[in-house]
């Protein structure tokens, strides 16, 4: 039975005892900076592994990732970069000092980043003058978040206790705790990034979405560098193949560490595959804050310059609320964020927002659209979109008809690609709404259906008012049409085409007709079109000149007709004959080269009982269409 894998956040106040926490777990010290040694607290990042056994599932073993973090308040970014892809929650409170001010604010955090599950960890039990108060106080601060149930393992570092039974409490939460969702769109947040002698640039992260493999193409975003996995460990294990849920190290090649005035890979970046979308400058979102500490809170006005957090790392944005003029404690609003550097987003990603001066946290998001323009961002169409969204959640179908519902067409392959659904969800979900009349796909497009059958209506109507205005043309041009219905994108103007075609409406050359459609001469050309007709019939192979059948504007219009409809072919600019007299030419001479294979031009023009400057336009016609061939001076059938 395969291991499944987790990773393991802590949290808590500075001196709370985390970092001694993982490494009584563990046998790791999670402090690897000499100046973390020297200080005695916890600066940046540490890592540790624990293996569990499973409680309720015989041969379930847990690999659990453990990323340890710092608990001061300056360091609270690193804090941040840290937890922000873990799976279950260890909040740290030591039993002598209590509730701290670090203690909330990770708790906050925690909330914002929707994690679900947590441990609570009351460490120093031994220093505790009343452990059961203690415990008492603690239940009483978790009181109304979703952590108000979390099991409290008392523990004492310096005395070994409590630690089997918190080995055993986090196995029975991970019994309880969903896999790391794979929905094959994997991204390492870089967490750490460095060189090694001999391999070359590594960089470090939780892996989450789908599994990255040794020698794989990725991208760097939101720089757009392209690279190769050389190698994959985690925990110091020599990987093929990196699952969610694993803090995972890759070894990349031809890609240097980022620095002054060098494009590379920086902590904060993202570790991607090329075709899982952009990064973005400006999204939509729905944003929060907790009623925690709000008299103590100030309202979060609108415009506000911010530090957003996401991921690994942290950028200034600028928060623009969809609704009113601030978001007080407590509540929820609509909201338009504007980075001042890209970030790849997904829909349904976290993300923390702090205040410009880094001394606290204000809120919490999750992406409702992961690219936005700037304009109209309050308007009712965009609200309703973003509404519609927000209530989606985690239902494909609901998101892709609340996306269709402002934008009626979109290309299938973008269609949710930055988003936590995977390939079979998105198609699944197409699929469910085609077959329920919501949605059509139209060539490379999927489109709403009702608005895509009045356009079809509408392009169909042109076509039939066209034959109406003008019943002597053979229909309405495809690029006035085109240019009237203006589809985006152009592409969808073909698909619709394809529609109609299904419908009775033809395509003929560059003009779309009904297929009943037999264009007739206007009343004021149809005396010059009955003396063409006529004159050409009496005359067969011999016809006049164009220039004669043409004398005035009448009936050279009239002419244009018939040559527009097929009843007169153009032999060269000066001869024409009617269809009928041309096909029987055809035939004749079909026939006549079947018995004699080959025939001179005098013997086709006696033959034909025509003359010269008919014959010779007429045979290069039949050259030109394949039916026969020259050779000196005979001609052959061809083939």
């Amino acid at each position: 039975m395969p291991d499944k894998h987790y990773i393991l956040g802590m949290a808590g106040h500075i001196d709370h005892g985390k970092s001694a926490l993982v490494q009584t777990l563990t046998g790791t010290d999670p402090d690897r900076l000499p100046e973390e040694k020297a200080r005695g607290m916890t600066i940046d990042l540490g890592f540790a592994q624990l293996e569990l056994a499973s409680r309720t599932v015989a041969g379930m073993h847990y690999q659990l990732g453990i990323v340890d973090v710092p608990g001061h308040a300056g360091f609270i970014n690193n804090m941040v970069s840290g937890i922000g892809a873990i799976d279950v929650a260890l909040l740290v409170v030591a039993a002598d000092d209590g509730w701290m001010p670090q203690t909330e604010e990770h708790l906050q955090i925690l909330e914002y980043l929707g994690i679900q599950r947590a441990v609570v960890g009351l460490t120093k039990a031994d220093r505790a003058d009343d452990l059961a108060e203690a415990t008492a106080r603690l239940r009483a601060r978790l009181a109304g978040t979703r952590y108000a149930d979390a099991p409290i393992i008392p523990t004492s570092t310096v005395q070994g206790e409590g630690m089997d039974r918190l080995r055993e409490t986090l196995a029975m939460v991970l019994d309880e705790t969903p896999s790391p969702d794979d929905f094959g769109k994997p991204r390492l947040s870089v967490d750490r990034v460095f060189s090694l002698t001999g391999r070359g640039t590594i960089v470090t992260g939780t892996l989450t979405g789908g599994a990255l493999q040794r020698e794989q193409r990725v991208v760097v975003q939101p720089e757009g560098i392209t690279t190769r996995i050389r190698g994959i460990q985690s925990h110091d294990q020599e990987l093929e193949r990196a699952v969610p849920g694993m803090r995972t190290a890759l070894n990349l090649a031809d890609v240097s560490l980022a620095g002054e005035g060098r494009q590379g890979v920086a902590r904060g970046d993202v570790i991607t595959l090329e075709d899982l979308g952009t990064p973005s400058e400006i999204f939509h979102a729905w944003v929060t804050r907790t009623s925690r500490g709000a008299a103590e809170a100030l309202p979060l006005k609108h415009a506000t310059r911010i530090r957003l957090h996401h991921g690994g790392t942290q950028v200034p944005a600028r928060l623009h609320l969809v609704h009113g003029e601030q978001l007080v404690p407590g509540e929820g609003v609509l909201a338009q964020i504007r980075v001042e550097r890209p970030l790849l987003v997904f829909m349904g990603d976290r993300f923390l927002i702090r205040n410009w001066a880094r001394s606290a946290t204000l809120a919490g998001g999750v992406v409702l659209e992961p690219h936005a323009v700037r304009r109209h961002y309050r308007g009712k169409g965009q609200v309703a979109t973003l509404q519609a969204l927000q209530e989606a959640a985690s239902d494909p179908r609901l998101t892709l008809r609340a996306k269709l519902a402002r934008c009626q067409s979109w290309p299938r392959r973008e269609m949710l690609r930055q988003s936590h659904f995977s390939a079979v969800q998105i198609d699944e979900a197409i699929e469910g709404l085609v077959q329920a009349g919501q949605l059509r796909i139209a060539g490379e497009q999927i489109v709403q259906a009702a608005w895509w059958e009045s356009a079809i209506v509408e392009a169909m109507e042109k076509v039939v008012a066209e034959h109406q205005e003008n019943p002597h043309l053979p229909g309405l041009p495809l690029t006035r049409l085109r240019a009237d219905l203006a589809l985006d994108p152009p592409a969808l103007f073909d698909a619709l085409v394809g529609e109609m075609s299904q419908r009775g409406i033809v395509q003929v050359g560059e003009v779309l007709r009904s297929q009943s459609h037999l264009p007739e001469l206007p009343s004021h050309l149809a005396t010059a079109g009955k003396r063409i007709r006529q004159a050409l019939a009496d005359s067969n192979l011999k016809p006049p000149t164009r220039s004669d059948l043409a004398a005035d504007k009448a009936a050279n219009e009239a002419l244009r007709f018939l040559v527009r409809q097929g009843e007169v072919v153009e032999v060269d600019a000066k001869v024409v004959l009617l269809a009928t007299a041309c096909q029987q030419a055809r035939e004749q001479v079909r026939q006549y080269l079947t018995d004699h294979q080959t025939a001179t031009m005098s013997q086709l023009r006696e033959l034909l009982g025509t003359n010269r400057k008919v014959i010779v336009p007429l045979m290069e016609q039949f050259d030109r269409e394949g039916l026969t061939v020259r050779k000196g001076n005979v001609r052959s059938l061809k083939g």
